[in-house]
């Protein structure tokens, strides 16, 4: 930006021209404020500019609503004056899907084979096959939802109690999606690791609309989880495990249920394209405009080969594009909307807000590192436990994979519970280690509807059946799914009496690796929403409950 003056020296007048820039917090306020005053001249033409009118009003009491949540999950602002809340969920409910946040050796091999066991009428010999019988999760089928703002009973209701879906098990279907490649394609990033068991596809979008808009799932011939592959339905019929980041669900439920979602909860506050873009990922739409360049609507090629090359296609050609467009119209907006609460880079009330259900299964943080330590090969056979120096490097200056074996390991340990998100934010260094720890805790307190603890096993089970009314954990008990225990070597009992008792060497982890010590503070925040919930689920009628 120039600004031309008039400045005089030596008694004569003359023109100078000198540029000046305006500092970027002052260019990202001008921003928010064009933002606030679209959005305001929006509602006054599109919603009725009256106070009185209906349609104000609804945008007032999304505004409310939204204010509501964002005053109990704050963890900043004049709500963190008070003691943090924890979400009351209550009992037997009938939400779906159902997912599992698989947290590597934290006892997810065994509780995968116990959710597939859960399901009626399970007959087949490999619990992780949901092809090999003909089982079922009795869920309530979901209806849509066209007027969401009204107030009577038979608007709010979103499930249809007189007819059942039949809702199926899957096990790691879906792709974790995040950023692989720099903003021009031509470097891959290294912050972050580019695999996982689940394989990885590109995404860039930094925000759930971004994500959920611009970055459709892609699924390997045959293997779309049956339960959420109609993307006509209403609703997604599933109880998913996977080592997918809470979040990765965005990319997989149906395009009606997110639209449902977000003009329910969300798009009265945000920009008017939005609910365009929205639009545009239904089904059958006409609205050509969320893949223009090829005229394709989102529910066009969902399943692929194993090749990658129409992911890569459909990616640059379309998704990319997307997911940035509403990942800048997201942006300031929820700016605007979270300031004051604190919360501007916390998208924890976006995850807690969907109409599902998740669990995790927590372990004791130096317990749980050993463990992966012992069981991944390249790390047992290249280094020693105690090397704190060599486990915990992570300068700047190194890739993903030069940094330490514990560093690696708590950062997808983080991420898991922080959100698929926060993944391609730290890639470009749009979120620290203290924003990732805060989304985290926000998530075990309220998106999280069973938060179980390893060493109590028998209670998880009981808290989940208790919390959801088509998953009964008891039923097959004689189905025990792999353990994947570490084996009991000499070294392997040395690095444990030394981890779990020399407290010198625990103290140098700790002051080496800030992000272990944010570990385990979630972990102690997830012991206390564990506790909060074992009490709230023993009051529920016949649930007995364990511990």
């Amino acid at each position: 930006m120039t600004i031309r003056r008039v400045k005089k020296r030596a008694g004569v007048g003359r023109i100078q021209k000198k540029s000046y820039y305006l500092p970027k917090k002052l260019i990202f306020g001008l921003l928010v404020l064009l933002v606030m005053i679209s959005q305001q001249q929006y509602y006054n033409s599109q919603l009725g500019s009256s106070p009185d009118s209906t349609e104000n009003k609804n945008y007032l009491l999304q505004k409310e609503a939204v204010h509501r949540l964002l005053e109990q999950m704050s963890s900043g602002g004049a709500a963190a004056k008070h003691h943090k809340t924890i979400r009351i969920w209550g009992c037997n409910l009938t939400e779906s899907p159902l997912v599992f946040v698989h947290i590597g050796k934290s006892g997810g091999g065994t509780i995968r084979a116990r959710f597939a066991a859960a399901a009626w009428n399970f007959t087949r010999e490999k619990w992780w096959n949901f092809n090999g019988d003909h089982h079922y999760y009795p869920m309530p089928t979901k209806r849509r939802r066209y007027n969401y703002w009204n107030d009577d009973d038979d608007a709010v209701s979103r499930d249809d109690d007189s007819k059942v879906s039949r809702g199926t098990f899957c096990s790691s279907n879906n792709n974790n999606r995040r950023r692989i490649f720099s903003e021009d394609g031509r470097q891959q990033l290294q912050r972050y690791a580019r695999e996982a068991f689940e394989k990885v596809l590109e995404c860039n979008a930094r925000t759930p609309l971004g994500k959920f808009v611009g970055c459709p799932a892609v699924f390997r011939t045959n293997q779309a989880c049956k339960g959420c592959s109609n993307l006509s339905d209403a609703g997604c019929y599933a109880v998913y495990a996977g080592h997918n980041p809470i979040g990765n669900e965005l990319h997989w439920l149906s395009a009606p249920f997110l639209q449902d979602w977000w003009n329910e909860k969300w798009a009265l506050l945000f920009p008017p394209k939005t609910v365009t873009s929205v639009q545009s990922i239904m089904p059958g739409t006409t609205n050509p405009y969320w893949c223009p360049q090829v005229n394709r609507t989102r529910s066009d090629k969902t399943t692929i080969p194993m090749a990658r090359r129409p992911v890569h296609e459909q990616y640059y050609a379309c998704s990319k594009k997307v997911s940035h467009e509403m990942d800048q119209a997201f942006i300031p907006a929820w700016h605007e909307i979270a300031t004051k609460f604190g919360m501007e880079k916390n998208y924890a009330p976006f995850y807690a807000s969907l109409p599902m259900h998740r669990t995790v299964l927590l372990r004791e943080p130096f317990s749980w590192l050993l463990s992966r330590f012992f069981w991944a090969l390249e790390y047992r056979s290249n280094f020693k436990c105690d090397d704190i120096e060599t486990a915990t490097k992570h300068h700047t200056n190194l890739t993903f994979a030069q940094s330490g074996w514990a560093y690696q390991v708590v950062l997808e340990a983080l991420f898991a519970l922080c959100g698929e998100d926060c993944i391609n934010r730290y890639e470009i260094n749009n979120i620290d280690l203290m924003e990732i720890e805060q989304q985290a805790e926000s998530n075990l307190r309220h998106s999280f509807s069973v938060v179980g603890l390893l060493n109590e096993t028998n209670s998880f089970y009981d808290m989940v059946s208790a919390r959801i009314q088509y998953s009964n954990m008891s039923n097959n008990p004689h189905v025990i799914g792999p353990t994947h225990a570490t084996m009991k070597t000499a070294e392997q009992r040395r690095c444990t009496h030394k981890f779990l008792t020399n407290e010198t060497i625990r103290t140098s982890l700790r002051a080496a690796l800030p992000h272990f010590e944010a570990l385990e503070r979630l972990y102690q925040v997830g012991v206390e929403v564990n506790r909060f919930q074992t009490r709230e689920l023993n009051q529920c009628t016949n649930a007995p409950m364990h511990g």
